[in-house]
């Protein structure tokens, strides 16, 4: 998150700053549910496609949400991001062959089998 926060926001985490003020305010309302839930003591995860701040680009993450324990029992959330930019791209790509394999399968097994029918008759 420190390197993010550098990179796109040009600013330094400092202890006690929150990161959400680093998170869009259309996913805000999500990324409190979860660390509530976390705060339940209930692991979550979000994936979100971000917009860079005064960029062209847009980067997915994925949150894990995740309560810390003391001896006395929940005394935090922890959160951690990971940038899955290239998983996601990897994935709409086969999604997106698949889709045409298939389509590809449909045409040639409908070719096929109209001369087969007619040959059968």
């Amino acid at each position: 998150a420190e390197k993010y926060v550098s990179k796109y926001y040009n600013h330094t985490l400092k202890i006690g700053d929150s990161f959400l003020q680093f998170i869009p305010q259309k996913w805000l309302y999500a990324v409190s549910n979860k660390i509530e839930n976390a705060l339940l003591g209930i692991p979550d995860e979000l994936i979100m496609e971000y917009d860079l701040p005064n960029q062209a680009k847009t980067i997915w993450f994925r949150f894990k949400f995740f309560p810390v324990y003391n001896k006395s029992g929940i005394i935090g959330a922890n959160v951690n991001a990971s940038n899955i930019s290239r998983l996601m791209a990897a994935t709409q790509l086969a999604e997106k062959q698949y889709a045409q394999l298939k389509e590809i399968a449909r045409f040639n097994a409908h070719n096929v089998r109209k001369p087969l029918t007619n040959i059968m008759g």
